[in-house]
């Protein structure tokens, strides 16, 4: 059973500033201005902070307007298909994104399955 982290309030999953990144630095001998040369995991104990949250290396961000313009080509040749569905073929053309990657694109390109025109019902006068 896990006890909550005190440093973090009861959070176990508290998300670090890059201040808490600094201090852990700091306190660690592979920082340029180490005063202290103590490991990584007593640094990240001391300053509350988990050893994975340290050692996180962010991919970075790619460029998707290539997907974004094809999105836009697919949902303009056939307006009743939805995200889903424009995930599907994206997905037998041979894209590796994902259905969440898609509908936030899918958002974000005011896309929206357009709606066929409803009949009118007449309205029977009384006689």
């Amino acid at each position: 059973m896990s006890h909550p982290c005190p440093t973090t309030g009861g959070r176990l999953n508290a998300l670090t500033s890059p201040r808490e990144q600094r201090r852990v630095g700091a306190l660690t001998s592979s920082w340029p201005l180490a005063r202290i040369c103590i490991t990584t995991r007593r640094a990240c104990a001391l300053v509350g902070q988990h050893r994975s949250t340290h050692l996180y290396k962010s991919t970075g961000t790619r460029d998707a307007t290539a997907l974004r313009m094809r999105m836009r080509e697919l949902a303009a040749a056939r307006p009743r298909y939805g995200y889903r569905r424009i995930c599907t073929l994206l997905h037998h053309e041979g894209w590796k994104d994902n259905i969440e990657g898609v509908y936030r694109f899918y958002l974000l390109e005011g896309l929206s399955v357009r709606s066929t025109p409803r009949n009118q019902r007449l309205i029977a006068s009384h006689r």
